[in-house]
């Protein structure tokens, strides 16, 4: 979308060129007395300065505006020395002539230069071989009088409006039609672009060829010559070409910079080469503090720093205010403390829940153990209401080594679910010390390097201590052998048997056994 000043801009040439076909058509069919080519070089040269005037501010880089108002230029020479040839030139005089060569001088300079500004803008660097070509074509076009392979003149080089054209000429016309093609596809390759924008530059083309048609034609009456003489339609299609290529962005200008900048948060603001403010965001910047900022950041004020840099034809900067930052900063940190205060609260109840569960959990295996000991204490609490003392107290002992075993079995049955036989070695190595210490004879077989699960070895304990306690009044002797086979099988034989058959079978889960044969 063009900016309101490009609008105005092509709105104004549109009517510059209007008027002056105008003049023309009218001129055609009823003389004036006016001076129609003064009055159409005023127009078009009206069309150009406006051309000019838009570069200068639609484009930033100097060298592509330089060469784009020496484009201007020399479309403004070939108006002025056409109307100058028409108005005070005679008709056969040598000057006359080489006014009439130096249209094709303008007519070269002006494709050479536009050309050079599109190949600079996107190769940064001049093309020697327009300017060497388009500087060969011009000394061939001058030097015509010498070889007349541009215009021959069958009366004699002083009747010149006499001429016809040779191969010179072609050659001049389709070297100019070859660069302005390579500018228009140029812009294409470079660019890409919606296909519907590309009729716009394409449609100033087509103009121009279909002009130089009808003008070697001979068609009578010719109404593109009537409307157009050569040099104006250099202006059109010139100006024409470059006004569609800028409003498609084949050729890319700083148009509507002016809105993206003071639209622009970061408040962007311009100074050009002679110190003057371009566009000035905020009051109260000075060209000495944006050259102060081109080393290190400025400070301005509480979060706002000054930015600058310098371009080619001034200096740039702009305002970044982080002020909100700062306050989100602070309120993020105000955030971050709140949330680790709420994180040592949650790990704080976190480990009291994991407290309270081991302590839940060892109650529970604590009220086991009382509960699956109750037996052995009762009976160290009858026992220690017996006389004699001695015999009950060693009887006791065996209770007591039972208790502290198991229970030292079982928190550790809470903990791993399978044992190592050792552990149960130990617990019956304790309890046959006590059993021997009352009198009794015991010998124990089993193996000690064997894993088996920790409900295997509660309860081979259990129905140990189960076959003990009924051994205890007869003080019989007593082997016992464990073996591991898939199961824990647990053998026991004692003497006076007999006296001991109300004992039970235990089958703990299917997977334990035990029994007792015959008197030693």
């Amino acid at each position: 979308m063009m900016s309101k000043t490009t609008r105005i801009v092509i709105g104004s040439m549109l009517c510059f060129v209007s008027v002056s076909a105008m003049l023309h058509m009218i001129s055609y069919f009823h003389p004036l007395k006016l001076r129609v080519s003064v009055l159409s070089c005023i127009c078009y040269s009206g069309m150009i300065m406006l051309f000019m005037v838009d570069v200068l501010r639609r484009f930033i880089r100097k060298d592509i505006k330089r060469l784009l108002l020496l484009c201007s230029c020399f479309l403004l020479i070939w108006l002025l020395i056409r109307t100058i040839k028409y108005e005070a030139m005679p008709t056969h005089a040598l000057m006359t002539r080489y006014a009439w060569y130096s249209y094709y001088l303008c007519h070269l300079g002006t494709v050479c230069t536009l050309a050079l500004a599109i190949y600079r803008l996107y190769h940064h660097k001049y093309g020697l071989p327009f300017i060497v070509s388009t500087l060969v074509m011009s000394v061939f076009v001058m030097t015509n009088d010498f070889h007349q392979l541009i215009f021959r003149f069958p009366q004699g080089i002083h009747r010149f409006n006499d001429y016809t054209y040779q191969l010179g000429y072609y050659m001049v016309m389709g070297f100019i039609l070859v660069v302005l093609l390579y500018s228009f596809f140029a812009t294409l390759k470079m660019q890409k672009i919606h296909q519907e924008k590309i009729i716009y530059p394409i449609i100033f083309l087509l103009f121009g060829i279909l002009y130089c048609l009808s003008y070697i034609s001979g068609v009578n009456p010719n109404y593109f010559k009537i409307l157009f003489r050569p040099a104006d339609i250099a202006c059109v299609i010139y100006i024409g070409l470059m006004e569609s290529l800028l409003t498609t962005h084949l050729f890319p200008a700083n148009d509507h910079y002016h809105t993206l900048i003071r639209q622009s948060s970061l408040h962007i603001g311009l100074f050009n080469e002679q110190g003057e403010k371009v566009i000035d965001p905020r009051d109260g910047i000075s060209l000495s503090m944006v050259k102060e900022a081109l080393d290190n950041t400025l400070p301005l004020k509480q979060g706002c720093f000054l930015h600058s840099k310098a371009l080619e034809s001034g200096y740039a900067y702009y305002i970044e205010d982080v002020s909100e930052l700062i306050d989100m900063r602070k309120k993020l940190y105000r955030l971050k403390e709140t949330l680790e205060n709420q994180q040592a609260m949650l790990e704080k109840e976190n480990n009291i829940a994991i407290k309270s569960k081991a302590l839940a959990k060892k109650t529970q295996i604590y009220d086991a153990i009382s509960k699956e000991t109750i037996k052995q204490r009762e009976k160290i609490a009858l026992l220690l209401e017996t006389e004699p003392f001695d015999q009950t107290i060693l009887q006791a002992a065996i209770l007591g080594a039972y208790i502290k075993r198991y229970a030292h079995l079982r928190l550790t049955a809470s903990q791993y679910e399978s044992l190592f036989t050792m552990t149960l070695h130990l617990a019956f190595l304790e309890s046959i010390a006590a059993m021997e210490a009352y009198g009794m004879q015991v010998h124990l077989t089993m193996p000690k390097e064997t894993f088996v699960t920790s409900k295997q070895v509660l309860a081979c304990y259990a129905v140990f201590e189960e076959i003990v306690e009924a051994a205890l009044p007869l003080k019989a002797t007593m082997m016992i052998i464990i073996t591991y086979k898939k199961h824990l099988i647990m053998q026991i034989e004692a003497a006076h048997s007999a006296h001991i058959a109300h004992v039970p079978c235990h089958e703990e889960e299917g997977i334990l056994y035990y029994k007792w044969e015959g008197c030693l």
